[in-house]
C-alpha cells in the first residue's frame, strides 16, 4: 500500500494518475451541482455563475496542483474544468477550447498552474534568496506559448 499524504497518493511511477481520478469525479458531481444553478428557473447571471464556478471547482481542481501539474494526466481534470467553461460561458460542444477561457473570463487551467508555481517560487526566492530548479521546471517550455495565445485572445474580447 503506497504511502496517502492528505488525499495525494503517492505511487512509485509518480504519474498521479490514480490521484487525478479523485479531483475529476469531485468535479463531475460539482459540474452537475453548476448545471441546476444554471438552469433553475429563477436563473443564475453569467457572473454568479462565474463566481461560484472559481470558488467551487477551481478551488477543488487547484488542490496540491503545484505536485501533479507537469503529470501525463492532467488533462483528466482539465476536460472537467472545460466543462465548467461551458456551462459558464453557456457554449456548445463544439466551441473551439482557447474561446471558452475568454468566453468565461478565466483563465485556461495550464495557466493558472504556471501563475501558481510562480507565486511559490517567489516566495522561496524571497524566504532563502536560492532558487528552486524543481519548481522552476514547471511548464517550462509551454508556458510562454500558452500565455501568448491567452494574451492574443484576450485583445479581441473587447
Amino acid at each position: 500500500m503506497p504511502p496517502n499524504l492528505s488525499w495525494v497518493t503517492l505511487y512509485r511511477t509518480l504519474s498521479y494518475r490514480e490521484h487525478l481520478i479523485k479531483p475529476a469525479g469531485k468535479l463531475n458531481n460539482l459540474n452537475n451541482l453548476l448545471m441546476k444553478l444554471a438552469g433553475s428557473t429563477w436563473g443564475a447571471s453569467a457572473n454568479t455563475l462565474r463566481s461560484s464556478a472559481l470558488a467551487l471547482c477551481y478551488s477543488a481542481a487547484e488542490y496540491c496542483a503545484l505536485i501533479w501539474s507537469r503529470s501525463a494526466h492532467t488533462s483528466q481534470v482539465d476536460e472537467q474544468l472545460n466543462s465548467t467553461m461551458r456551462l459558464i460561458s453557456g457554449t456548445i460542444r463544439s466551441t473551439p477550447l482557447p474561446w471558452l477561457s475568454v468566453l468565461s473570463n478565466i483563465e485556461p487551467p495550464a495557466i493558472r498552474r504556471k501563475a501558481a508555481t510562480d507565486k511559490l517560487e517567489e516566495k522561496i526566492v524571497k524566504h532563502d534568496g536560492t532558487k528552486c530548479s524543481i519548481v522552476r521546471a514547471h511548464m517550462a517550455t509551454q508556458s510562454s506559448n500558452l500565455v501568448a495565445m491567452w494574451s492574443r485572445l484576450t485583445r479581441f474580447k473587447g
